[in-house]
């Protein structure tokens, strides 16, 4: 039945065909998991993942048991993905065929690591269409399981060298084209959207799989909050943080530093905004400006602007990031008004005023007492 199955279709096409083989596996479930605890036999997962690592095994070319010639797959990976995903949906029900809201839902966590590595592998050719698949499922099954940041760690592993994609899928067109976000607030909600945990039907045609590994981040870090007290950013933000320096930095593009502002909007508003800005603003100080292309140091100035609206939702005060923004602006107003400065260069100076006058605008309107320092915002560039 895989085959048949579509990439954007993957979590709404499930494994059984009708509901007596779905109270089967759910019978099979229950029944090799009371015996690894009865009799310490197999639990489910390990019977499971011996079949697994049969089917990576013959797509390598390695020889293992075959089960029948109907366990040839032509793609293994997006296979098991897909089985594993909907076989911990049948975890929620009691033998009975209740669902359990509450059920602790035993992981198969120490297989699925190994997986992801292979799906997300710098060394092989990865198709964003397989990719977006793979980890759609896992955060699905992040959502079902227990919270696991090496999950975090082995993605990031990946998306870290791959900054600079655009992560689309051709045969999506227009609505899977990656753009940059054209206002702070657009940025703020990309960010609200992978921090909220629901997922939408058409999320696989709406969401790349950079998004789905923010979604991951932000889950992981929550969850692990909430359930246990522990917090997986102690162990995750090292890893994060030693990925960027001043040579990653000046790799960027445009598009890398979208998703570079994507990345530390969610990490601040999951963890805590002061230690988050503090770090973004020490990694673009390493960036010259007369190193980077006007469209750049707008869409920093957009992310800055993204950060002091959060700081407005979270009622803080924007004193250090407004006058350091306001300075920036100041500076600009002064080259463009300057008698010197040729036409050319002004029309070239233009869009970055108006990233900042369009981006106060938005400030200003989304505060709602205006009590946060909001005026450091205005300077003497507005009356030049």
């Amino acid at each position: 039945k895989y085959t048949k199955v579509r990439p954007s279709e993957v979590l709404n096409t499930c494994h059984y065909q009708c509901s007596c083989i779905k109270e089967l596996w759910v019978l099979l479930i229950h029944l090799l998991d009371h015996r690894n605890k009865a009799s310490q036999t197999e639990n489910f997962w390990s019977c499971c993942n011996i079949h697994f690592r049969n089917l990576l095994q013959e797509a390598a070319g390695v020889e293992g048991v075959r089960l029948c010639d109907a366990t040839h797959c032509k793609d293994p990976q997006g296979f098991i993905w897909w089985l594993v995903t909907h076989l911990t949906m049948l975890y929620t029900f009691d033998r009975n065929g209740i669902t359990q809201e509450k059920k602790q839902i035993g992981s198969n966590w120490s297989f699925m690591e190994e997986l992801l590595k292979r799906s997300s592998n710098n060394q092989t050719v990865v198709l964003e269409e397989h990719l977006r698949m793979h980890v759609q499922c896992c955060l699905t099954l992040c959502d079902l399981w227990d919270t696991n940041p090496n999950a975090v760690s082995i993605l990031w592993e990946y998306y870290s060298k791959n900054l600079n994609s655009a992560f689309n899928i051709p045969w999506l067109g227009l609505k899977g084209l990656a753009s940059v976000s054209k206002s702070p607030l657009s940025m703020l909600e990309i960010t609200k959207t992978c921090c909220c945990g629901e997922q939408s039907p058409n999320l696989y045609q709406s969401q790349n799989s950079f998004q789905f590994f923010l979604r991951i981040l932000a889950l992981q870090i929550t969850k692990g909050k909430a359930t246990n007290g522990t917090h997986p950013w102690k162990q995750l933000k090292g890893r994060i943080y030693s990925k960027f320096h001043q040579r990653k930095m000046q790799e960027l593009t445009e598009l890398g530093l979208q998703n570079f502002f994507s990345l530390f909007l969610v990490l601040a508003a999951v963890t805590g905004i002061e230690d988050v800005v503090s770090r973004v603003s020490e990694l673009l100080d390493l960036l010259k400006p007369s190193q980077l292309s006007i469209a750049q140091q707008s869409l920093i100035w957009k992310g800055y602007f993204a950060f002091l609206l959060m700081y407005e939702e979270k009622n803080v005060d924007i004193s250090v990031l407004a006058t350091k923004l306001s300075t920036n602006f100041q500076n600009v107003t002064k080259e463009f008004y300057l008698k010197t400065t040729d036409h050319t260069r002004k029309v070239t100076l233009w869009p970055l005023l108006s990233t900042y006058i369009e981006a106060v605008q938005e400030v200003f309107e989304t505060s709602s007492c205006l009590h946060l320092s909001e005026e450091k915002l205005l300077n003497e560039g507005f009356s030049l």
